[in-house]
């Protein structure tokens, strides 16, 4: 895969990543207690909110920790999903965004790590 093949990626991993945020907090929004709704909402989105400037900046550091993020978010979207008899839609959008992003970050850092051993080589070290 050429390296302007896999750049266009970049904007479908952030749009993946802007429906994942959204469908955690809206589903965990929804499952939590009354009282305390907007906290858990606010702490199951903190970990993708902060990978999102790496994400943007496509830093090899913050792909990796994202793709540990992903696998913990899409296997509880997925027991969600399941455990609501696919009633709850958020938690299908979470497991499928979190699938697929999932699958497009290896691309992304497939790219990075070429561009730097292209520079290194014209440099010569």
């Amino acid at each position: 895969m050429r390296a302007h093949d896999a750049q266009s990626f970049a904007p479908l991993a952030t749009v993946f990543h802007l429906l994942l945020l959204t469908s955690i907090a809206v589903l965990a929004y929804r499952v939590a207690a009354s009282p305390w709704r907007e906290l858990a909402a606010a702490i199951c989105a903190l970990p993708l909110l902060v990978t999102l400037p790496g994400l943007l900046a496509r830093r090899r550091r913050a792909l990796v920790w994202l793709a540990l993020l992903l696998v913990v978010y899409a296997g509880a979207a997925v027991t969600e999903a399941v455990a609501s008899a696919g009633t709850e839609l958020a938690a299908s959008v979470a497991a499928l965004s979190a699938v697929i992003e999932l699958g497009i970050l290896p691309i992304l850092s497939r790219r990075d790590r070429s561009a730097r051993r292209g520079a290194r080589e014209r440099t010569g070290s």
